[in-house]
């Protein structure tokens, strides 16, 4: 498995997805995950995939920490404004009614070191967690969720794969206990088709309105100093 992670900020905006572009909320964070299909039995056109293909799972994220009222101190949600699928000739994009995202529902979780304990009994485990509800464009697309975590025992170190619960400018996915991305088929819900994410890259991105506004902004303080 390729554990090497490579970060790299945009200095011009770029062209995204319609969704994305559609958010125009200043900064944005682009997830391009390497994913490689582990499992397949798929009831649609995806079945012709052979384990091995690779493919790429892309994501576009508003970094606004207080997108939704649902976040506590051990979990946030941040607003995906689109999703986009390219993997041995097919692609998919995000659904336009999901994307930018409504609700917490849609959006893209990360929480660190959080406990798992049932009733009153203290925690048994600790989870780092990175996951999302995927909602595709292609009517083959059931239900669909992504998946990279590390877990430990409480009496073990805490995770390391997050240290914060800001969007990760970095991700080790050597150190995931749990990776993984599922799309099941909306013939046969008993079908899907699974894949690992075997690399990433990220990069942080100023939007076009963004990046018009920087311009502008210091257009405005040259005049003023003048």
């Amino acid at each position: 498995m390729k554990t090497a992670v490579r970060m790299t900020v945009a200095i011009a905006a770029s062209t995204i997805t319609a969704q994305a572009a559609a958010g125009d909320l200043g900064t944005y964070y682009r997830y391009d995950f390497e994913i490689t299909v582990t499992e397949n039995d798929f009831a649609g056109s995806l079945g012709v995939l052979d384990v091995g293909t690779v493919g790429r799972l892309s994501y576009f994220v508003d970094p606004d920490p207080d997108a939704f009222d649902f976040s506590d101190d051990i979990t946030r949600f941040y607003r995906v404004l689109g999703i986009e699928l390219d993997i041995g000739g097919f692609q998919a994009a995000g659904n336009s009614g999901s994307y930018p995202s409504p609700t917490f529902v849609e959006g893209f979780v990360v929480s660190n070191d959080q406990p798992f304990a049932t009733g009153s009994r203290p925690p048994s485990t600790y989870t780092d967690l990175l996951q999302s509800i995927l909602f595709w464009d292609n009517p083959e697309y059931d239900f669909s969720v992504m998946n990279i975590l590390e877990e430990h025992q409480a009496s073990e170190p805490l995770p390391e794969f997050l240290t914060s619960l800001d969007l990760p400018l970095s991700l080790d996915l050597s150190r995931a206990t749990t990776n993984a991305l599922f799309i099941r088929s909306v013939n046969d819900s008993r079908t899907e088709i699974r894949f690992e994410f075997t690399d990433v890259d990220i990069t942080v991105v100023p939007t076009p309105g963004a990046a018009g506004l920087l311009v502008f902004s210091g257009l405005v303080a040259a005049r003023r100093r003048r």
